[in-house]
């Protein structure tokens, strides 16, 4: 099939998948939320989302391998979706975790961790590193 064709389609299969969203979004709204909230994750865009991470000196690291960064201010990479995430995991998860805040009602990262969305909106985020 020419490239042409393929984009063609590209609106209809567009309209089938943002229905399906509307109609399962709307669905969920409907349901009983008795058993409470549940955190979402979202990550920014759908390629190449980049999410970096500053380690303060309030972070306590679960193990010695993840205290690497920490208190040296400088902006490290947590999450890249074109790779899998370093191979450590327990350091991605633990730094990459939320905590729910009962006064507040919010979620917050974890104690001396800074996250923040590299190049958010724009195509500046896409490197291959």
């Amino acid at each position: 099939m020419a490239m042409a064709t393929k984009l063609q389609c590209l609106p209809w299969l567009l309209l089938i998948h943002s229905t399906f969203f509307l109609v399962c979004h709307t669905t969920a709204l409907t349901l009983d939320h008795a058993s409470g909230l549940h955190p979402v994750v979202l990550l920014p865009g759908s390629t190449c989302s980049q999410i970096e991470a500053r380690l303060t000196d309030a972070y306590e690291p679960p193990s010695p391998l993840c205290a690497v960064h920490k208190g040296d201010g400088q902006w490290h990479r947590l999450w890249k979706n074109a790779a899998a995430p370093d191979a450590d995991a327990t350091c991605f998860a633990d730094q990459f975790s939320l905590v729910y805040d009962d006064a507040a009602g919010d979620y917050h990262n974890a104690p001396g961790v800074e996250t923040r969305a590299v190049s958010f909106g724009s195509t500046r985020g896409f490197l291959a590193d």
